[in-house]
């Protein structure tokens, strides 16, 4: 798993791009994330893009707390229609304002 980060005006924009292949990945997602949390820590906008399938559960848990304890307003975005609904299944779409985004060919 590779991650990208970018600080807009407004937000920040985060990318994850490929698939958590061992647990350890999950722990340095976290470790990025809360890196890029901690230096913009005005902006309260988190926009995060995944590509590939499965997201991983733990991954889920820290958005919904970031979203219900740290007021966070996160955007979802997948390129992966089976990302999508897994997430329409667990009823998340409008938690975590979840995007589906169509690659383009």
């Amino acid at each position: 798993m590779k991650y990208k980060t970018q600080t807009l005006e407004d937000k920040i924009v985060f990318f994850c791009i490929g698939k958590f292949k061992q647990p350890s990945d999950f722990l340095t997602f976290k470790k990025t994330l809360l890196l890029a949390l901690e230096l913009a820590p005005t902006l309260k906008t988190l926009q995060i893009h995944f590509d590939s399938f499965p997201i991983d559960l733990n991954i889920l848990g820290l958005l919904l707390k970031l979203s219900d304890f740290n007021s966070y307003t996160i955007t979802l975005q997948t390129t992966n229609y089976s990302n999508f609904r897994m997430l329409e299944d667990l009823y998340l779409l409008k938690k975590l304002n979840i995007e589906y985004l169509k690659e383009s060919q």
